[in-house]
């Protein structure tokens, strides 16, 4: 259990990270943001927070005992292309809109996800929860953003 969890923090991280590397995030600091957004210097503990969470989720999914988890591989794979994807999309191709339409079906995977895992293994379930709950915040800054400009 101890390395599939280095593991798998690990690879979401690096997921993470790599999709940062694209876009111009001093184009975001141009755009007019809602009064509730918050500063620039919290996303990336939060961020890097979610990743270790998401990686922790994924490796007690992983190593339970339970069968049939192909759906529940296959949604935490969307939602975390999806994930990345938006990286891609707001910052790199500076679409706010196309963001938001990502950032969207990212919350409902991540749901679906949770869902899953929640049949497999309730704790995996519950430690993608602040992930999802990060998400609606980002997804409410998202629309803002993209109505503001």
């Amino acid at each position: 259990m101890k390395h599939t969890i280095i593991v798998c923090v690990l690879f979401c991280e690096l997921i993470g990270f790599a999709s940062s590397l694209t876009g111009d995030f001093s184009w975001y600091n141009s755009l007019v943001k809602p009064s509730f957004a918050p500063p620039n210097y919290v996303f990336l503990p939060i961020w890097l927070t979610l990743y270790a969470l998401m990686g922790w989720s994924l490796a007690r999914f992983i190593n339970s005992k339970k069968q049939h988890k192909m759906v529940g591989y296959s949604f935490f794979g969307i939602q975390l292309f999806l994930n990345a994807l938006w990286s891609n999309l707001f910052f790199g191709l500076r679409s706010t809109f196309f963001g938001l339409a990502d950032i969207s079906a990212l919350l409902a995977f991540i749901v679906l996800t949770i869902w899953k895992f929640w049949m497999v293994d309730k704790k995996a379930a519950l430690l993608l929860v602040p992930y999802m709950l990060w998400v609606c915040v980002a997804l409410l800054l998202n629309f803002y953003v993209w109505r503001l400009n």
